[in-house]
Order: structure tokens, then sequence, then C-alpha cells
């Protein structure tokens, strides 16, 4: 009977084994599928519980079990039985998460060295298999059956073990490249973009108006949409790229091979990146690695540790080797939006699409305005059309939409039918442009919820300039005097911010200057879901009332930024479209910064905000310490008064203070502090762009009390610092 419950043990052992490995390559497929598919985590869930059923019928072999014979090696079995419990446990604590938080990397190669020891105890175990089997003797045949099984069981799991083993390696070979090439803001300009109107761009699809559906199915190289500031160039790249009549179309281009797609969407207001060729290549790597795992190997054979930075050379190498490769299974296609917005040469932009679209296996949709240099690459190519000139079905469609839901038009229509009128004049003189119909239309519609006649809102009409920037102007014009100095301030921080500021910055208008370093550090101080709705709603009419329609208060109710997980960045303010930030940047800044108030800079706003932040919420990969030396650094540069130094300073030395707060092996204390300090500056420094020489002459301790001291000094960011200055500060 022990025999028998020996080798019953032994069994439930190898099928809790095999459930593992089994678990692990599910789990894999799930941490790397985009949408974490539904039926891959019913199959998981179904593994972990019949390996959570392994386990049990374990403690049912052990209670059989007497320790009177080989009490050594039962004991070592009942050890191998307990750690599959306690790993059956855990399993369903992940598979509950469905194994797609960042950590999980980790835990499935800790999972993975936990079966590996596993196999390998009760490989140890065959001869106590075998002892069993000899003490039976009148159940030999049926017993060698059984031990033979287990035996070919075992052999099987251990031979294929390394191939488990390996494929746990290159996952967490591939999270290491993936989180080198992620940057902060990534997919920001995508998620911000506005959906289409319903039923609206379908004409892109249709063979008798555009050669795309030609193209995706059977061209090559590079499809360019140009069009005029506005004309909703962005919004058809969002609806296309993921459309699944582009995916159908590309699928014949692929033939047997595998489809994949990749957007970078340039922003000329954001961070470097995000206006960069590196920014490109990054972003377009990632998506590549991110959906198929296998490409890593391929294209980054050396892998790349989290931390390193790319190169431009690198990342044209990994697309130099996704040209020539023998071993590429895919076919990918690129939408790139907005070449226009690009920091630099056109000519440099136009030459890295035309190399990633050099390779067989690529091919590129992209979009920009109608410049000189584009015109020139790709006018005369047959994959190419204007978006002005398909749009009008699409905003008669949009303004009849939003006339006819609006109960005061209809109300006034019923009347007067000469409200009709209306639409299609809007239409006609919107010269293809969305963003003029949009503005268009929210003045007509403010007219007549304020019952005018149709002669006025004939003459408002007749009154809106045809040319955007002189629209811009007219509506810049309406803001209320009593407003100028809130309005001026949200626009410039707005201006200098490489991002959609939070609604937070406008809860700091009416704070004095020193609210965020007096505020004191409570995480769970933070506004609850609530209290943020509450604020967003007294917002929105405030916003428009200081700002009229140049800028907009939204919530994100989804976001694929990982940025924006942070409560304080679900409401966001920005601009009603990026040639608003052109219009006012290039033509009122010296105007905003006459109505703000005379100290106002706007980067230490922004210093303030990130520091309020930080002390109001448990993480965030924003407001760090690092990223405020930046902004600070810009606070700096953008004001010579002795006042906005010192309070730089002191915002620099209150967030070193809550970064030690969220590492607690970092306490503030005065000799963590200067060992922080001389670690820690020079590289933060020298990434903003700080004296280096300076920051080397820190001494490796420093006296308590002398850190306000030896920041004042280290982090001032003028170029004339001298060397003696630091060393009398830290002497």
């Amino acid at each position: 009977m022990e025999a028998t419950a020996i080798l019953g043990l032994a069994g439930n052992i190898a099928q809790f084994i095999t459930f593992g490995y089994e678990i692990l390559s599910a789990a894999r497929q799930i941490y790397h599928a985009s949408d974490g598919a539904t039926q891959d985590v019913s199959r998981l869930m179904l593994l972990v519980t019949d390996t959570r059923r392994s386990a049990q019928r374990m403690a049912a072999d052990l209670s059989v079990l007497s320790l009177q014979q080989q009490e050594e090696d039962i004991y070592r079995m009942s050890q191998i039985s307990s750690e599959c419990e306690e790993l059956s446990k855990d399993l369903l604590v992940q598979a509950a998460n469905k194994f797609k938080a960042s950590e999980s990397v980790n835990l499935l190669k800790e999972f993975d060295k936990k079966l590996d020891e596993i196999t390998r105890n009760l490989r140890y175990q065959q001869p106590l298999l075998r002892l069993s089997h000899d003490a039976h003797s009148k159940e030999a045949k049926e017993d060698e059956l059984s031990v033979a099984r287990h035996v070919s069981i075992l052999q099987k799991l251990i031979d294929g073990f390394g191939s488990y083993s390996n494929g746990i390696q290159k996952m967490a070979r591939l999270n290491q490249i993936l989180q080198s090439l992620q940057f902060n803001f990534i997919n920001s300009r995508q998620d911000s973009i506005e959906p289409a109107h319903r039923k609206t761009i379908e004409w892109v699809f249709d063979r008798s108006k555009t050669r795309l559906t030609q193209w995706l199915e059977e061209g090559s190289g590079i499809f360019w949409v140009n069009g005029l500031a506005g004309s909703g160039k962005s919004t058809m790249m969002k609806f296309i790229s993921p459309h699944p009549k582009t995916i159908q179309a590309l699928r014949v281009w692929a033939g047997q091979r595998k489809v994949t797609v990749a957007s970078h969407y340039f922003w000329s207001a954001g961070s470097e990146l995000q206006k960069s060729t590196q920014g490109l290549l990054q972003t377009l790597l990632f998506h590549l690695l991110r959906t198929n795992v296998d490409l890593a190997d391929v294209l980054c054979p050396g892998g790349h540790q989290s931390w390193e930075h790319w190169s431009i050379a690198e990342l044209m190498a990994v697309f130099a080797r996704l040209k020539n490769s023998l071993h590429i299974t895919h076919h990918y296609c690129f939408f790139i939006d907005g070449l226009d917005e690009y920091c630099g040469d056109e000519e440099d932009v136009i030459n890295v699409v035309k190399q990633l679209a050099s390779s067989p296996h690529v091919k590129i949709c992209t979009s920009s305005r109608p410049w000189s240099a584009f015109l020139a690459a790709w006018d005369r190519s047959l994959y190419t059309f204007k978006m002005q000139d398909f749009t009008r079905g699409d905003m008669t469609k949009y303004v009849n939409d939003q006339m006819m839901s609006n109960s005061s038009f209809l109300s006034a229509s019923s009347y007067d039918p000469r409200y009709h009128e209306l639409p299609p004049a809007i239409v006609q003189r919107s010269q293809g442009v969305w963003l003029w119909v949009y503005l268009a239309v929210r003045d007509i519609l403010r007219d007549i919820r304020d019952y005018e006649s149709y002669e006025t809102l004939a003459n408002r009409l007749n009154s809106i300039p045809d040319e955007l920037d002189k629209y811009f102007g007219q509506i810049f014009s309406r803001i209320d005097r009593l407003h100028w100095k809130d309005a001026s301030r949200i626009m410039l921080a707005a201006i200098v911010s490489d991002e959609p500021l939070p609604m937070l910055a406008l809860d700091l208008l009416d704070k004095p200057n020193d609210f965020a370093l007096d505020a004191i550090l409570d995480p769970h101080a933070a506004p609850s879901e609530t209290e943020l709705a509450a604020s967003f709603q007294m917002w929105q009419p405030r916003l428009q009332n200081r700002c009229r329609d140049l800028m907009k208060l939204t919530y994100v109710l989804h976001t694929t930024n990982r940025y924006h997980e942070d409560r304080f960045y679900k409401n966001q303010v920005d601009f009603l479209h990026r040639t608003v930030r052109d219009f006012l940047h290039d033509k009122y800044t010296e105007t905003l910064y006459k109505r703000a108030p005379p100290d106002f800079n706007a980067n230490l706003f922004l210093c303030r905000m990130m520091l309020l932040i930080a002390k109001k919420t448990k993480t965030t990969e924003i407001c760090t310490f690092e990223n405020l030396l930046h902004r600070a650094r810009k606070a700096e540069q953008e004001s010579s008064k002795g006042s906005s130094t010192l309070e730089v300073t002191k915002i620099i030395r209150e967030m070193y203070m809550v970064d030690c707060e969220r590492e607690p092996s970092r306490q503030a204390k005065s000799e963590a502090e200067s060992e922080y300090l001389r670690l820690r500056l020079p590289l933060l420094t020298a990434e903003a762009g700080l004296r280096q020489p300076t920051i080397d002459t820190l001494p490796s301790s420093l006296p308590a009390g002398h850190l306000d001291r030896v920041l004042q000094s280290a982090v001032s960011f003028r170029v004339g610092t001298s060397e003696t200055q630091l060393d009398a500060a830290t002497a």
C-alpha cells in the first residue's frame, strides 16, 4: 500500500510539473498579448485549477504513507509535495491578475526556477520508486509499468525543461529591451487625438476615390496623405491604422506571412523623443517587439539592458536587420503621422522614412502638411491624396448631426426655415479644414442658444475669417479682461509643457507661490475620484470663460500611456488643436507675458505643480527628482531673477526629500543625503546640461546642515557658475 501511494504521489507531482510548464507557456502568451485574450485567460485558469487539484491529490497520497521505512526519502517526497502546494497558491493569485502586471516577468522567472528545482528533486527519488517496486513482487508487473510510465513522464519533463527555461529567459530579455525603448509620453499624442465622427472617413477605402486599398493589398514603399492644417490628417491616421479593412487588405499583401501594424505620431509641442528620429525609431521598434516576441532574437541578438540608452546608429542597425534578415516571418506596415512636426530638417525625416520603406517586408503610410520638401518627394506618386479634396461629405454629415441634435436649432428652424441654410453655408466656407468647421459650429450654436435672429447668425458666419490664424486671433480678442491673468498663465504653462497639464495646475492659480513647498507630504490626502469629478465639473465652464475655445478640459477614459495611470493625469488641460499652440507660441507669447503677473515663470509654475503632485501621490513616474531637475533648469533659463533661483533650489531640495520618503532605503539623513548627491548629481546634472566639473568637486561626505548650501551651488544652472563658489559652499 505504501509503495502504491509513493508511486501515486510521484505521478501527481509529475502531473503538477506538466501543468506548471503549460501555465508558463500560457502566461507568457497572455503577458505579450496586446489585449489579454479572453480565451487564453480562460485556458490559464483551467490549468491553474488542474494544478491545484494535483497538489490536493498529493496531500491525499501523503495521508496514507507511514514513515516506518525509508523515512528520510519519504520525507523528501513530502517536502516536494508541500512545495507544489505552496506554488499552486501563488499561481491562483497571479492567474487572477492575468499575469499582466509589470512585475510578472520576475514572478514567472521565479516560478520557472521552482519548477526546475521540483523536477530535479523528483528525479533524485527514482531509486525510491524502484525500491518500492521490488518490495511488492505480487504487483511487480503493474508497478513496473507504473514506474516506467512515471519515469518516462519525468524524463520528458527533464528533456523539455530546457526549452521552457529558454522561453522564460527570452521573455526576460525582451522585457529588458522593451523597458529600454519605452519613454515618457510614448503614446500620449495618439491618445490625445479625437476619434473620427461616426460614419465618416469611410471614403478612404473606396477604390473609386483613393488608391489606399490598392496600395495596402499590392503596393510597396510609401503612401503619402497630405492636407492643410486642421484638415483631419491625424484623426484619419488614427482611424485607419487599426481598422479591420486595413488589416484585411494588408493580409492580401502579406500572403502566408503574418501582419504587424505599428504607429508613431510626431508632436512638435512634446518632448524631444516625440519630435525626433530617435523617438520615431524607438516607438516603432517597441510596438514591433511587443507584438512579436521571437523578433527580438533576430533584431536585437545581443539584447539591451533596461537602463541603457539607444543611439540612432543602433536603432538604424536594428531596422537594417529587419530589411536583410532571412528569418522574418511577418510583413510590417507603419503609420507615421505629422512629418511636418518633426524637429529638424524635413529632408532628414524624409530620408529616414524612405530607408525604412526600402525593406521588402515594410510599407509606410505617412501624413504631413503640403510643404515643399514633402511635395518634392511624393507629390508625383500614384499613392497620395489631399485630405481637403474628400472631406466635404463628412463635414456635411457632422454639421447636420450637430445642428439636428440641438433642440434650440430645431425649435428656431421650425419657425424660420432659413436656419436650414446655415449647415451648407458652414461647409462651403470651410475650405476642407475640420478645425474651422468645429469652431464655426460652436459659435453658431451659442448664438442660437441665446435666441439670436437668423440675420445675426448670418452676420456671425460672414464675420468669421477664412484663415485659422485670424480666427484664433478673433477668439483670443474675446477673452474678458477680468480673466487675462489666469488665461495667460494657463496658456504659457501649456506652451512650455511637454504634455497636457493635469487639472491640478488650475487649482494652483489661486494659491500662493510657496503653497507646494509648504504642503504636507501625505499621499493619503490625494483627492478621491468623486472630488476630482466635482472639480472637473467646476473647471469646465471656468476654463471656457478664461480661455474661450482655445483650450479644452478633457477626461481620459482610456489611454495606452502608462504614465496616465495616475489619477492626476486623467483630467487634462490642453490646446484645442496643435495649430492653437503654434499660433499662441509664434504670435502671442509676448502679449501673454504682459498680461501675466510680472514675476510669472511658466517653468517654475510647472515645478511647483510637480512637487505638489509628488506630495499627494504614492508613486508617479513623471514627478520624480530627475524630471524636476530638467524642468528646473528651464525655469532658471526663463528668468534671471535671483528669487527664482532661490525658489528653484528650495523646490529641488523638497523633491529630493520626497524621493527619500518614497524609497525608505534612502532616508533623509545627512550622510545619506551627501552620499546621494555625491553619486547621483554628476549623472543628473550632466543630463540636465549643468556644468560637470563643478560637481566632481563634491566631497565624499558633507557636514550636517550643509545640504542647502551645496544644493544652492551645485544645482545652479548658470554656465558661468565658478568652481570656487562650489568649493566655498562645501568647505
